[in-house]
């Protein structure tokens, strides 16, 4: 179950922005998972709510978006959306393709919860260790050991 290694990676990079940003609490928070990543959204949630404890990201939710499988044809340069078991070109019909996504595993935004007061953070500690400072987009990649192409 790998969804918990997921989700405290989550947790504590979404907690370094939230400490580099002087921000006590976070609300929301979204990330992008690709299809590749074979991650159970729900098991992904369960496991954030446990892993979200005494941090700044304590009631936060976690919203999942699926990132399709992308391609692009060597032959011709279409890039399309892989779907089913057919990975040919739908314009030219060539195999070989080139993976451009579906193993992205990043968080895309975090939303601040302004009715925790930096007065009140005792209750929210933050976790940001070695990570902080670095840009939110690459703390879960880097931290599960692939990295995904920006396109």
């Amino acid at each position: 179950m790998h969804e918990i290694a997921i989700a405290k990676a989550i947790v504590e990079g979404a907690c370094a922005e939230a400490h580099r940003l002087g921000l006590a609490a976070i609300q929301r928070i979204r990330c992008r998972v690709g299809v590749l990543r074979q991650i159970d959204s729900d098991l992904l949630r369960d496991a954030f709510e446990m892993a979200c404890s005494e941090s700044a990201c304590d009631g936060a939710t976690l919203e999942v978006v699926a990132a399709p499988m992308t391609a692009r044809c060597p032959t011709c340069g279409t890039g399309f959306d892989i779907t089913g078991w057919d990975w040919s070109c739908p314009r030219c019909g060539a195999e070989g393709l080139d993976l451009r996504g579906g193993d992205e595993l990043e968080i895309v935004s975090i939303m601040p919860d302004f009715s925790v007061s930096r007065a009140n953070q005792g209750e929210h500690r933050h976790q940001a260790g070695h990570s902080a400072g670095r840009p939110i987009r690459s703390l879960v990649r880097n931290q599960q050991g692939r990295v995904a192409r920006d396109e």
